[in-house]
């Protein structure tokens, strides 16, 4: 006899009898569609069950249930006659499902390496599919895969039968991005609408995440302040935790550990938004004692020392601080994942450097000039590091049940992140490096080691993933690899809409995070092509998999910039095209994938081999390619820098100088800039008009809606900025025609201010702290007003 649950939920439909081709996202290890769909009885109906009888109360296994009801459409349950069955079962309580499983699916469902998150689909006859998992969570990962099969048309819906044995080829699959610059700040997702309608937001995000199988999701950065966001900013995280936590995804926070970058770092990703949270310098004595140097950057912007800045590691008092500022973070936050990045410095030689200038108590305590050295720079790492692990890992709270330990991942990022180079022996040296630092840290579960995407050797093809595992168990330790693999479309390598990068995620198998830093909310294809290639590396059968250092850099690079590459996936009807009609609807999907391909080449001058390659040199600081997508942060934040007189801002003044062009030639060039981001712009409103009346998939219509408001809220800003730009050309002409001047300063003035009234008008609530694309058109349409007031030459 089938022992199910107590309480099962009967759907009543009408059954399709046609059959559509099964497409499901991200692609299945193992898809076999049995060609036919599941029966019921009339009225028809299907009974969706928890077994075995003692997991009938689980949370997540009924999430899975109430999923696949939503997506069959079903109002309450109703007794009658039931006629097909889809069975849930959970292996981890009961190994011994009554049905035939075969050598493979066995397999499948004990194999440890796939962290619980295995399943399989079967359907022995035209009553029944079942849906068996590793664990609850492999149970809701197998919800997923059959609400993506079913199909609908009017009110009839068809279920195919299927055959499916899954896995994910890496444990934590951080494939969702919402913020505007990689890792580090901006919220995609604050439609300047007030923060409900923010959480209400977030949740819809978190629940197509599930969809997808994506299970890690940058959420915020970068600080772990809380009276540096908003009221109310601790209790909405900890609802958002909650709710991702419950689907068995992890919500990632960053800010840093040493060093706090962000406060010297110079250019427009870190002097537009301040660091969220408490800047800790090196003190004899807290709070007030004197400031001393050690390891670290000597000079950052406007002569700021970098090396007083919380990077000595033998000072308790300082580690005690940081620590108890985690703790708080964690305590309030409840988070899923913290980011911790210190120095950033990236490579083993420079780190070292620096480890030389540590301060005369590291050096007592630390005698060896070695950064890799257990008593010398690794000792010192490591003692910074695991004061942090203790404090997060101290974290439980009773009434939500939140343990740290167990709830949250650790990553640790920086410093080293990456070889000096594809040799052995600068290999060694980051290897040699991290395992002494791991030998040091408490053996505690939850911690991962952040590394760059590190291409293959040049000689032999030897991986980093293999040679870091390999160094790890070598030593008896359990510390995983989190893999962040820069692609673009992230306004950090490139601000481009689409990127093929992810197609190699094959690369870094055995890592136990792939984070693809590509897409947002403004860029959302890239989070379903990420998700695509972060649980199934070989996909539909495309990979790219260079086995050699040159290679691998080539094809990165020209996945990154030119456009619809590589064709495999990008071409009609690929995974792209997929995507699109699967994000958006099939009406809608193809306006939508020719939309996000919109764009013009910018440069009309020649460029230098290196500049074509990096598709850069044309403006400072910028891409050469200009996109339709409504977000513009980044080109305002550089624009700004140009709108006085003089160019007063330090990093955009050197950019300048090296192009070696006179500021009247920059100014043409960004009237030219402008003037196709305002047709762009135009046709970018014209594409999502045309999306919105082609029926598009309801989930899809509040996107859609908010990019039909930000087109329409930044034409008048792009026009106002290519008339300003003309006039700032006109203005710096020798000899000057002051009417001409006048004339455009005047339009520009005018456009401006209905750009900043529209963005009022548009975006009334913003959240974001620092300011998201709708918090930066706001305050860059006022600063805009204001400078064209202020320049001498205008109309009065």
């Amino acid at each position: 006899m089938i022992r199910l649950a107590s309480i099962a939920l009967l759907i009543f439909f009408s059954l399709h009898p046609l059959r559509a081709d099964v497409q499901i996202l991200p692609t299945p290890q193992y898809l076999e569609d049995l060609g036919d769909s599941l029966a019921a009885s009339e009225p028809a109906s299907v009974e969706v069950t928890i077994g075995p009888a003692s997991a009938a109360s689980d949370p997540m296994l009924k999430l899975a249930v109430n999923y696949i009801a939503q997506a069959l459409g079903s109002g309450a349950a109703r007794q009658g006659r039931s006629g097909a069955t889809i069975h849930l079962w959970d292996a981890a309580t009961d190994a011994n499902p009554p049905v035939a499983l075969n050598v493979l699916d066995r397999r499948t469902l004990n194999d440890t390496a796939h962290w619980g998150q295995s399943y399989i689909i079967c359907s022995p006859d035209r009553a029944s599919l079942w849906a068996i998992g590793s664990s609850r969570q492999g149970v809701l990962l197998a919800a997923m895969t059959i609400l993506q099969s079913i199909r609908k048309d009017g009110g009839k819906i068809q279920i195919p039968r299927l055959y499916v044995r899954d896995y994910p080829d890496f444990e934590y699959r951080a494939a969702a991005d919402q913020l505007l610059n990689g890792e580090v700040n901006r919220w995609s997702l604050d439609r300047g609408r007030g923060v409900e309608a923010f959480r209400q937001l977030v949740k819809r995000k978190i629940d197509q995440a599930l969809r997808y199988k994506i299970n890690m999701i940058f959420m915020d950065g970068f600080g772990w302040g809380l009276v540096e966001r908003f009221p109310g900013y601790a209790a909405l995280m900890r609802d958002l935790n909650r709710y991702a936590r419950e689907r068995g995804i992890h919500l990632e926070f960053g800010g840093y550990g040493a060093s706090y970058g962000i406060t010297y770092q110079t250019g427009p990703i870190y002097e537009e938004g301040a660091y969220l949270g408490k800047v800790f310098k090196n003190r004899e004595s807290y709070p007030d004692g004197p400031v001393y140097q050690c390891m670290g950057f000597t000079r950052g912007k406007k002569g700021v020392d970098a090396s007083i800045l919380g990077s000595c590691r033998s000072n308790e008092s300082l580690n005690r601080l940081k620590g108890e500022e985690l703790r708080q973070f964690v305590q309030a936050v409840e988070p899923g994942a913290l980011y911790i990045h210190h120095e950033d410095q990236g490579n083993f030689r420079n780190t070292e450097a620096m480890w030389k200038k540590r301060c005369a108590r590291c050096r007592e305590r630390w005698p060896n000039d070695s950064l890799a050295a257990s008593d010398g720079g690794a000792g010192g790492l490591a003692n910074g590091y695991r004061a942090l692990v203790h404090a997060i890992n101290s974290v439980r709270n009773p009434n939500t049940g939140y343990d740290a330990s167990r709830d949250c991942q650790i990553i640790l990022i920086s410093p080293v992140y990456v070889p000096d180079s594809p040799a052995p022996g600068d290999w060694s040296n980051a290897l040699e490096l991290w395992t002494n630092i791991s030998r040091q840290l408490p053996q505690a579960r939850n911690v991962q080691v952040g590394f760059r995407e590190v291409f293959p050797q040049k000689f032999g093809g030897r991986r980093w993933t293999s040679e870091f595992n390999d160094a790890m168990h070598g030593a008896g330790l359990g510390f995983g690899l989190f893999l962040y693999f820069a692609g673009g479309a992230d306004d950090w390598v490139s601000d481009y809409p689409l990127s093929g990068v992810p197609a190699m995620n094959a690369l870094f198998r055995g890592a136990e995070t792939i984070y693809n830093e590509t897409g947002d909310a403004y860029r959302e294809p890239m989070q379903l092509i990420a998700a695509e290639y972060s649980w199934n590396t070989r996909s539909t059968g495309f990979l790219a998999d260079p086995a050699e250092n040159t290679e691998a850099i080539d094809t990165w690079r020209k996945y990154v910039f030119q456009p619809d590459e590589p064709d495999a996936l990008f071409g009609r009807g690929k995974l792209y095209d997929r995507v699109c009609n699967l994000l958006y609807g099939p009406g809608a999907g193809p306006i939508m994938a020719g939309y996000y391909r919109q764009s013009e080449w910018l440069p009309d001058t020649e460029l230098t081999a290196q500049e074509r390659t990096f598709s850069n040199g044309y403006l400072p600081m910028s891409w050469n390619r200009a996109y339709a997508v409504p977000s513009h942060w980044r080109a305002l934040a550089l624009d700004s820098k140009t709108w006085t007189p003089e160019i007063s801002n330090e990093r955009y003044a050197e950019a300048l100088a090296r192009m070696k062009i006179e500021r009247k030639e920059l100014h043409r060039r960004l009237a030219r800039r402008w003037r196709m981001g305002s047709e762009l712009n135009r046709k970018g409103a014209e594409d999502i008009a045309r999306a919105l009346a082609a029926h598009p998939a309801p989930g899809a219509v509040e996107d859609l809606r908010f990019f039909e408001t930000c087109l329409r809220v930044y034409q008048p800003v792009v026009d106002a900025l290519a008339d300003y730009h003309t006039g700032l050309e006109a203005y710096l002409s020798t000899p000057r025609d002051d009417a001409a001047v006048n004339v455009r300063f005047s339009h520009a003035l005018a456009e401006a201010r209905e750009g900043q009234a529209r963005a009022t008008e548009a975006f009334p609530q913003p959240v974001d702290p620092i300011g998201g694309d709708v918090g930066a058109i706001r305050r860059y349409t006022g600063m805009l007003v204001k400078a064209i007031e202020a320049m001498p030459q205008r109309a009065k």
